[in-house]
């Protein structure tokens, strides 16, 4: 019997939580059909099959930490937009020239995470914002990454969209009991699936945006590719105080538990490309598109350059060419 009060008490605090995610989805979808409204685009023809008998890769596209809703001296959402718009321009022309010696049909955009700002993750973040969590999430980062995800599929004949949360997109601070679920990184990318759907209807774009995991295992060529935030990784020195043994602590584990067998891994979070072989795995650090970021200079002792990541990999070789699309 003294068990009663305590199950009733479960029930109520549970009765409340489901009633709060209730109304934060019919927010969300209330919202994001209010952007959906005002997203007009041209649906772009489908490229042609490459008929040419040469070689098959495939272009993965990584972007992460664009932070969009971050304001520094140097940075802001209008910035965010015209440096994506640069990463379109640069990477289709790397592409174009990738082309002159292999068919590139096929392309896998990974979204790596903080795509939004977010405004609670630390003390001061509400005086270093252009705009609100929800103006981040289902207005501005939608309407920039679907922008980018429509000129890209003029280009290729299929595209894989897959995207994990990072730790900018929780709704309130690491500690404060939300749910992992309630993740603005993730609401962006649906409302951005839901953005650009309405614009191309047919087969070319495959999604998967909708999910809980911390990561995703991506098929590039025969290859398996593990995305990550990279916010799971701490702990070790390295280059530039880089945590190259915490990466290599983590890559030990993650080939021994994850459910799907992988051979490259691709990650954010640090706003430092790197790369190189950790564990007998090989490792893509994607940079940033943001400039100014104080915590890159307390922490990694450098601010960087904006930059994002494009590899090329081939169902023989796996990565043939990496390409760093500078965004300053």
């Amino acid at each position: 019997m003294t068990d009663i009060p305590l199950l009733e008490k479960e029930i109520r605090r549970l009765s409340k939580e489901l009633e709060n995610r209730e109304a934060i989805e019919t927010i969300i979808l209330r919202r994001a059909d209010e952007a959906l409204k005002n997203f007009r685009w041209t649906p772009p023809k489908r490229k042609e099959r490459d008929k040419r008998k040469l070689h098959s890769e495939t272009a993965v596209i990584h972007i992460s930490d664009t932070q969009i809703g971050k304001l520094t001296s140097t940075f802001d959402s209008k910035v965010a937009k015209q440096r994506m718009k640069k990463l379109a321009e640069q990477t289709l022309k790397v592409v174009e020239t990738r082309r002159s010696g292999a068919k590139i049909d096929n392309a896998v955009i990974m979204i790596g995470g903080d795509i939004v700002e977010g405004e609670t993750i630390f003390a001061h973040q509400p005086w270093v914002v252009d705009s609100d969590l929800w103006d981040q999430a289902i207005k501005v980062a939608p309407k920039i990454l679907s922008d980018f995800i429509i000129e890209m599929s003029s280009a290729f004949r299929s595209i894989t969209v897959s995207a994990v949360p990072g730790n900018h997109g929780r709704s309130q601070p690491k500690n404060a009991g939300a749910s992992p679920r309630t993740n603005f990184d993730m609401i962006a990318t649906v409302v951005t699936r839901l953005m650009v759907t309405s614009v191309i209807k047919d087969s070319r774009i495959t999604w998967d945006v909708d999910h809980d995991s911390f990561y995703r295992v991506v098929n590039a060529e025969g290859h398996n590719l593990l995305l990550v935030h990279g916010d799971q990784i701490s702990g070790g020195g390295g280059l530039g105080g880089y945590p190259l043994t915490g990466l290599a602590r983590k890559v030990a584990g993650w080939s021994g538990s994850l459910p799907e067998e992988w051979g490259y891994i691709f990650l954010g979070h640090f706003h430092r490309p790197m790369s190189g072989v950790v564990q007998d795995k090989i490792f893509f650090a994607n940079g940033t598109i943001e400039s100014d970021n104080d915590w890159a200079l307390e922490v990694i002792g450098e601010s960087g350059r904006p930059c994002q990541r494009v590899v090329f990999f081939n169902k023989k070789h796996g990565p043939v060419a990496d390409s760093l699309i500078w965004l300053d």
